[in-house]
């Protein structure tokens, strides 16, 4: 039970990451960004629940708005931190 629970939510956070790092290439200001995160993540999380990849309970907990606030920041501050969009950016001109 607990595994489970521990995938589901190492999918979840596969999803808030890579949603993130989508927008984040985008040229919006912050908060547009976030708001389209915001939404696109909702939407797989639904996606996945439906699939019956990860439990509905997870994507209600998930899919709360301040739930969704506080990791897109926390996400971006440590992706900031760790030059991931700038090095993410070099590696897609060099693909070009």
């Amino acid at each position: 039970m607990v595994k489970k629970v521990f995938e589901s939510l190492a999918k979840g956070l596969v999803v808030f990451a890579s949603v993130v790092t989508m927008v984040e290439g985008t040229g919006q200001t912050g908060e547009v960004k976030k708001q389209q995160a915001k939404t696109e993540i909702k939407t797989l999380l639904d996606k996945l629940a439906a699939d019956g990849k990860v439990p509905t309970w997870l994507t209600s907990i998930l899919g709360n708005d301040l739930i969704l606030d506080f990791l897109i920041d926390k996400i971006v501050a440590y992706a900031n931190a760790q030059n991931w969009f700038e090095k993410a950016h070099e590696i897609l001109q060099g693909a070009e």
